[in-house]
């Protein structure tokens, strides 16, 4: 799969992409806040069924959980432009049988007829040779691999290496939940003392959500160290980037950003080149499996409006103009 450059407009903005999955955001005028008229991004979740039992998932996800109806979905999505927004498709575990592995193939097909681009995100535990194998044939825009507090460093080598060719396949991206993911292997990682395949390796650092089986949890002792390693790296591939060559490329939920105080590390016109918005500014969640629309993922559940009661833009669009009145 080659690296497609796009641009389209949206509102009062253009969203440009050179290529490597990089966005850049642009107002027409100078100082203006964007003002979407659809999202640019929808974090969409199709699947409840998962067996793997991850004690702080947010989605609560069992063996024997619900799947999202393709034709629901359809339904409740068309209205969405044919641009190359992206939406990134999560549950649950989305090939842990034949069934949600099917609803994953007609779901990306029918994106793609539309032009939207599609990520999935998968846990590491799910993902082998054979199943990357399958997911390269799906057009796929991304591929994340979520990678668990028990994860190894001969796992971390093996999974970049049966991924480590890009140009044939999903943008990789490993995922790292701040707090979660071993310390000493993040160290190893930092330093390039791990045996990596990929010329890039990208890292998305997600923060802790006291959400769904973590809601009652006390926030990871450890953020405060995983913020002086990430800071550190980013540090050192600016100021010494023969040292310390600039071959990861960090990426950050807006919950990380916040729990790393990552803002302070950089001066205000770099961040804003690269902050793409606060949460539901220029984004979304849809749990397709209970037929609802939220701000995002962690919204809390009274929140959330069930999409049946109103289309996808409008809700979208509403509720930014509620949020001014």
């Amino acid at each position: 799969m080659m690296y497609a450059n796009f641009v389209y407009r949206n509102g009062n903005y253009i969203v440009s992409s050179t290529g490597r999955n990089t966005l850049k955001k642009q107002c027409f005028r100078i100082n203006e806040d964007f003002k979407p008229d659809f999202p640019d991004s929808i974090d969409l979740k199709i699947s409840n069924r998962c067996s793997i039992g991850c004690p702080y998932c947010h989605e609560e996800s069992i063996p024997n959980g619900k799947l999202a109806d393709f034709n629901e979905i359809v339904k409740h999505l068309d209205s969405l432009p044919d641009k190359p927004i992206e939406v990134a498709i999560g549950g649950g575990d989305l090939v842990v049988d034949d069934e949600s592995f099917l609803l994953l193939v007609e779901l990306t097909k029918w994106l793609n007829s539309k032009n939207i681009r599609v990520s999935v995100t998968l846990n590491e535990k799910s993902f082998d040779s054979e199943i990357f194998t399958k997911l390269k044939e799906l057009n796929l825009r991304g591929l994340g691999i979520s990678l668990g507090p028990d994860i190894t460093k001969d796992r971390l080598e093996y999974l970049d290496k049966i991924t480590a060719y890009q140009y044939l396949s999903p943008t990789k991206v490993f995922h790292i939940i701040l707090g979660l993911f071993p310390l000493d292997l993040l160290k190893d990682l930092l330093s390039h003392e791990i045996c990596l395949w990929s010329n890039r390796i990208r890292l998305l650092f997600l923060g802790y959500k006291q959400f769904g089986r973590a809601k009652q949890d006390e926030l990871p002792n450890t953020i405060p160290m995983f913020e002086s390693l990430i800071k550190k790296s980013i540090i050192m591939q600016r100021e010494v980037p023969v040292v310390y060559p600039s071959n990861y490329i960090f990426g950050f939920d807006n919950l990380a950003l916040e729990q790393l105080n990552l803002e302070k590390a950089f001066i205000r016109q770099e961040f804003d080149s690269i902050f793409l918005g606060p949460e539901f500014s220029c984004s979304m969640y849809v749990d397709a499996v209970n037929g609802q629309y939220a701000e995002s993922s962690t919204s809390s559940l009274d929140s959330r409006v069930s999409w049946d009661s109103i289309d996808i833009l409008e809700y979208f669009k509403h509720d930014k103009t509620s949020k001014k009145d």
